[in-house]
């Protein structure tokens, strides 16, 4: 079951689903006037510190129950641990959300929907020519702006095979195995060289 997005759900959650925490102790931690009123991941995840963590249960919790809950007995073991592990999962996922609210915010358009710089358009283009003695295709014959776009970003970061790029599909895919004239031979162009030669080895 996934953890909820709201932030005393989310905290709920992990303490009593996830760690097994009493739910009376939960809601003695969260509502409790003389208790720590947790209010989201973080507030458990501040609670205490690599230091503490080992007593902090003990001392913050089991000592300030009604009765008190002695830790040395059975049931105080297993709820000092379930603590403990509650405590651990909230840190993580207060890790976590920090480290995706410092993520840069996406592009408004991503690199892949932009059109295909001219210059390198040009350069690929002139990598194919010098290879295959002057070749040049019709309009048809080539994936659009966007899609070359999307392959040259593909290939240079180096994120994909040439089998992977083989699979993407569009019109020129199928067609762009192709019969050209060359000294008055016929000469078979295979897709795969082509975005060698254009793009240079990953």
């Amino acid at each position: 079951m996934a953890r909820p997005v709201d932030k005393k759900l989310r905290l709920k959650h992990i303490m009593e689903v996830e760690a097994g925490v009493d739910a009376d102790i939960v809601k003695w931690m969260m509502e409790a006037t003389d208790g720590p009123q947790l209010e989201c991941p973080a507030d458990l995840a501040k609670l205490w510190t690599d230091a503490t963590c080992k007593d902090g249960p003990i001392t913050d919790v089991l000592g300030n129950q009604d009765p008190k809950i002695e830790p040395a007995r059975l049931k105080g073991r297993k709820l000092v641990g379930r603590l403990q592990t509650a405590w651990d999962y909230a840190k993580a996922d207060h890790t976590g959300a920090a480290e995706k609210l410092s993520e840069p915010a996406p592009a408004d358009t991503p690199f892949e929907d932009a059109p295909w710089p001219e210059d390198r358009k040009a350069s690929c283009g002139k990598a194919v020519r010098d290879a295959y003695g002057g070749l040049t295709f019709d309009m048809g014959q080539v994936p659009n702006d966007l899609i070359m776009n999307r392959l040259d970003r593909m290939w240079r970061d180096k994120k994909t095979t040439l089998l992977q790029l083989d699979k993407m599909r569009c019109q020129a895919d199928h067609e762009l195995i192709l019969c050209c004239p060359a000294k008055g031979t016929r000469v078979l162009v295979n897709r795969k060289h082509i975005i060698v030669h254009a793009f240079g080895a990953p």
